[in-house]
């Protein structure tokens, strides 16, 4: 411990008699630590910090690849078609889920603001083992609820569109799903089977 103190007091007697030198060595350690500090935050963010659900070791993303094919979209992807092939033949999955990310733009009497979101099949907050801070999570058929009638309303239409009513325009589509889940991210491909306008097929 002596010999400890004394050469803290020799060190500091040099770092008097240099001031310039002690300088240059304290902003160097300050750069060098925070430099470190940022490096192990971002690889920490990226690489190392767990993803915020229950066994984040046993999820995996999903995408195909046709090979000598250009896609039009570099991002990793999965068609729907694809999708509803091989969820039901998934032997070593507990579940599959899809999504899709996107922008937003809310926009009040103040200001217009761009936010990042994105679309989830019901089922992808079980899969991921996620449970709601309050309250239950949307059923399949909240979720067609949220696409039919309830977006009408949004509109200001629901007294033309969004349900099947006397009085209302009758224009309907049928796909061919397997459950009802599964229109809660299937509309758009492939097209529906039938197409209805004004009770007619089109």
């Amino acid at each position: 411990m002596t010999t400890l103190v004394q050469d803290l007091r020799h060190a500091f007697r040099l770092m008097v008699r240099a001031p310039g030198f002690t300088c240059a060595a304290l902003v160097t350690l300050a750069l060098a630590i925070g430099v470190n500090t940022a490096v192990f935050s971002v690889v920490y963010g990226v690489l190392l910090r767990p993803l915020p659900y229950a066994d984040p070791d046993r999820i995996v993303m999903l995408s195909e690849e046709h090979p000598g094919g250009i896609p039009i979209i570099r991002d990793p992807r999965l068609s729907n078609l694809t999708f509803e092939a091989w969820r039901p033949r998934a032997r070593t999955l507990e579940g599959m889920s899809a999504y899709s990310t996107q922008e937003f733009t809310i926009v009040n009497s103040s200001e217009i603001e761009r936010i990042d979101g994105g679309s989830l099949s019901p089922s992808g907050f079980a899969t991921l083992g996620a449970t709601p801070a309050m309250g239950r999570f949307f059923r399949p058929e909240e979720a067609i609820a949220g696409m039919t009638i309830n977006a009408a309303r949004a509109l200001g239409l629901a007294h033309e569109v969004g349900t099947i009513e006397a009085g209302k325009a009758a224009d309907l589509c049928v796909w061919r799903v397997n459950e009802l889940s599964e229109l809660g991210y299937w509309i758009g491909l492939p097209g529906p089977e039938r197409r209805i306008f004004a009770g007619q097929d089109s």
